[in-house]
Formats: C-alpha cells, structure tokens, sequence
C-alpha cells in the first residue's frame, strides 16, 4: 500500500501547487520498477518498530468507536475483535499477524480479495477529491477501510482457531460496508479522522 500511499501523497503536492497537468506523470512514474524500489528501500529505512506497529494498528482500529452506531452488534463485533487483536501486546500482535500472514499465503486468496477491496474503495473514494481537493485523505480512507477489514477478518480467524470461511469473509466486509458506507454521517467523520490524523504513506 505504499505505492498508492505515495503516488496520492505526490498527486496532492501537484494538485496543491496548482499543477494538474502534470499528475498524469506521476501516474506513469509509480508504474515504474524503479518506483517500486525506492519505496521499498524507504519502507526499509523508516519501518516501525513491532511495539510501533501495534500502537498505530490499535490506534487505527479504535477509531471505529467514534462513528455513529447504527446496530449494536457492531460494536460487540469491534470489542470482540479488539480483544482478540490488541489485547496481549505488541508481541503477540505481531506473531498473529505472522500467521494470518502465512496461512492466508498457503490456504487462501485473501490477499487477492483485500487487493480487490483497496481498489474498490479507492474507486468509491476518490473522484470525491474533484469537489474538495482531499486527494491523501480520501485515499488513505480506502486504505484504512482496507486495513480494518483486513483486522476483522484476522480476528474472525484466531477465533475460529486457524479457519475462515468465504462465507465469513463476505459477512464481515457488508457489515463493515453496512455501517461506514450506508452513512454519510460515518463517511464525513472518517474523512475528517484521516485529516486529523495523517498516515506518513512510507507505513502503508
């Protein structure tokens, strides 16, 4: 996600300096190798350390609490996840991430489908930008979205002790998509969170 982090991080400099006609260059310079290289060697230089991490993940995924609810088994849903997520510390976190990582890699095509979800809600997300000019915030709320849902369906996993059903990796996304997406309130808050609290896109 560093990628896309970093090209809307670019395409925001452009657009703010009033230079839109040159954003299709950017475009066609993070299709590069050489693009592809540099931010992973940025990502090398700057990445997090395991306590860091989890911070910004607990971080991240608590501002779901300060959407409007809309059902209450939301909530349960994201204390649930909290819990079995964030609860034991950075350590843990990180060896859960290293096994959800792994099986997802081995047993399914979830890292296809959260693919598919990023560019879903950068489709939804974006032409916004046309009428506010919040090109970063409005990717890096798809990102974000991305992020959470990847977080739930992880979650789901540790308490199925090492399964997740396509069943269950649909029910999560719609109830996600059920509560921030069928909201206008929910959309404005999480856009004026990604303002508030800017995601340095070398962390994507």
């Amino acid at each position: 996600m560093g990628l896309i982090l970093g090209m809307a991080h670019d395409l925001q400099g452009r657009f703010n300096r009033e230079q839109l006609f040159s954003c299709e260059e950017v475009i066609e310079r993070y299709q590069t190798k050489s693009a592809r290289k540099f931010v992973r060697k940025l990502w090398k230089e700057e990445k997090p350390s395991v306590q860091e991490r989890w911070e910004m993940a607990h971080k991240m995924f608590r501002e779901l609490y300060e959407l409007e609810l809309l059902r209450e088994d939301w909530d349960m849903l994201l204390m649930e996840s909290e819990e079995l997520l964030y609860s034991h510390g950075a350590d843990a976190y990180k060896g859960i991430s290293s096994d959800f990582k792994r099986w997802a890699k081995e047993e399914s095509n979830i890292q296809i489908q959260a693919e598919q979800l990023l560019v879903y809600f950068i489709f939804t997300y974006f032409c916004g930008a046309v009428y506010d000019g919040r090109i970063y915030a409005k990717v890096q709320m798809a990102v974000i979205s991305t992020f959470h849902i990847y977080e739930l369906w992880k979650a789901r996993w540790i308490k199925n002790e090492g399964e997740l059903t396509p069943e269950e990796i649909v029910e999560l996304v719609y109830r996600y998509s059920r509560e921030i997406e069928h909201s206008d309130k929910n959309l404005e808050r999480m856009e004026k969170m990604m303002l508030r609290d800017r995601l340095p896109w070398y962390r994507g």
